[in-house]
Parts: C-alpha cells; sequence; structure tokens
C-alpha cells in the first residue's frame, strides 16, 4: 500500500471488527491479538508514507529557491 487513505481504511477495517460491542464470532476474538499487531504496523506504514510526502515536498521546495 502507497497511500496513506489506503492504509487508513484498512486500520478502520480491522478495528471495526475488534472494536464491535455484540463481538459473537469465536474466530475474530482468537484473532484480535493478530488484528492489534496488524493494526499497529499499519500506524507506522502511514508514519513511513508522511515522511516520504514531507520529505519529496521539502526537497521541491529547496529545488525552486
Amino acid at each position: 500500500m502507497d497511500k496513506d487513505f489506503e492504509v487508513k481504511r484498512v486500520v478502520l477495517g480491522l478495528s471495526s471488527l475488534i472494536c464491535e460491542p455484540n463481538l459473537s464470532e469465536q474466530s475474530v476474538i482468537a484473532r484480535t491479538d493478530d488484528f492489534v499487531n496488524a493494526i499497529m504496523h499499519l500506524c507506522g506504514r502511514s508514519f513511513e508514507i508522511k515522511e516520504k510526502k514531507k520529505a519529496k515536498a521539502e526537497e521541491a521546495e529547496v529545488d525552486d529557491s
């Protein structure tokens, strides 16, 4: 995933699985740790994407000067 909005969509989807108040699906409950780890990884990926975007913007700003 190269776009921040893609990452955020997946994070929202995973978090909606584990935050469901009437969670009755045992397979989801059993994988909650995996979902949380995936969310943490994706949050890190989001930061990486933002840093790359910021670096590109700064580089373009320097090139324009």
